[in-house]
């Protein structure tokens, strides 16, 4: 718009004129101060954007490496197992529920299409369970037990796999989506049997006053590893993967409370390093000497006697 120039606009020769030159450079402004801000907010909104993305795919990486701790926890047992070559008072239940545990949420994660990191721990951790148990079986005193507890595990996993073949086939006339929330409703029945195990851990440790017993070191990590969970599931509107976690942080804050409250003391530790050493058998071994004299004692070391200097 070409401006008129000042001079020939006098508000008292030309009032109309004057206040439409005022009204159009007002207008102008407001435009100009308008289409600045607009560009701001899109330049906001872009950063914005990007720092969500870089902050969500930093959430899924710590997620995934938090997820590899848990998976790999049992790791020094089985090592433990392995060099013995037993497996002592290691119960197998925790392993083969693994296997059947990880084989379940890897389908859940395929049929709902949340790659990763769900379905990359989730294979992740097939494989870490799959090689544990095979080194518990080869150790296992009782294979019998073992192969039981297998055998039901393995139903267990072809009573799911047949309904995910015929839900996919369509025979129960369900798209992928409702397959997997079902096979989802599934997982979280199993995983709220398996958070119910260590309540009978709080239960001896309420009962004996000691938190020796509980393992706090899992339990953090287990702690941080279920919020990242729940924030993820957030970002991913996954309500099975938030109701399971949340009952992860309510139990591992039940855990940690308890071993607040009756965690073991110093002394209390010293006592039982000591009622532990007593206990143990000593054994006293005599090594025959060659020579016919005495062994001499640190404690004592002969003197001469006063009487022979009297005497003389």
């Amino acid at each position: 718009m070409r401006a008129f120039p000042s001079a020939s606009l006098d508000p008292r020769r030309r009032p109309f004129l004057y206040e439409w030159w005022q009204c159009c450079s007002l207008t102008s402004r407001w435009i100009k101060a308008s289409w600045s801000l607009v560009n701001s907010l899109r330049t906001a909104q872009r950063i914005l954007s990007v720092a969500m993305g870089v902050w969500v795919t930093l959430l899924r990486v710590v997620t995934t490496i938090a997820q590899c701790g848990m998976i790999l926890s049992p790791g020094p047992d089985i090592i433990k197992v392995h060099k013995n070559k037993t497996t002592g008072e290691m119960a197998a239940l925790p392993l083969v529920s693994m296997v059947v545990n990880n084989y379940l949420w890897t389908v859940y994660a395929y049929m709902t299409d949340s790659i990763f990191p769900l379905l990359v721990t989730q294979l992740i951790g097939q494989t870490a369970s799959i090689v544990f148990m095979t080194f518990y079986y080869r150790w296992a005193v009782d294979r019998r037990a073992v192969n039981r507890l297998l055998a039901y595990g393995l139903a267990f996993s072809m009573v799911f796999t047949i309904y995910v073949v015929l839900g996919v086939t369509g025979v129960t006339n369900q798209t992928y989506a409702q397959v997997g929330t079902t096979l989802g409703y599934v997982g979280l029945v199993v995983n709220l049997w398996m958070y119910a195990s260590p309540l009978g851990t709080i239960r001896t440790v309420i009962k004996t006053k000691s938190a020796a017993s509980l393992p706090i070191n899992i339990s953090v990590m287990m702690l941080f590893n279920t919020t990242l969970w729940v924030a993820l599931s957030i970002v991913d509107n996954d309500k099975i993967i938030m109701a399971l976690n949340i009952t992860g942080i309510f139990l591992s804050i039940t855990q940690i409370s308890v071993y607040m409250r009756y965690r073991p003391s110093k002394t209390i530790a010293a006592k039982e390093d000591a009622s532990v050493l007593i206990d143990k058998p000593i054994s006293l071994v005599i090594s025959p000497t060659s020579s016919n004299h005495a062994l001499k004692s640190p404690a004592y070391q002969s003197m001469a006697s006063p009487i022979d200097k009297v005497r003389i």
